[in-house]
């Protein structure tokens, strides 16, 4: 945990960029009440990443921490 807290203090203000989102689905997928397809490219201390979520619209809130944990397991990969 120190050396990830190392990394954090070293790119402090850039931690995770997040670059592009692209959503995708299909109407007849969202009319059955299937999740959007995320594809997510950032940069994570400083490494590029991507990342394929999925999106439920009416939560984009628990989108948001997926994608922060999903940055988080990968800095820590990044330590390891």
């Amino acid at each position: 945990m120190l050396k990830l807290a190392e990394l954090a203090a070293e790119h402090s203000g850039d931690l995770v960029d997040v670059k592009h989102v692209k959503l995708t689905a299909q109407l007849k997928a969202i009319q059955r009440g299937e999740l959007f397809k995320a594809e997510v490219d950032a940069v994570v201390f400083g490494q590029s990443h991507h990342w394929s979520l999925k999106l439920n619209v009416k939560q984009v809130d628990d989108f948001v921490e997926e994608m922060f944990k999903v940055a988080l397991r990968d800095a820590q990969k990044m330590i390891a």
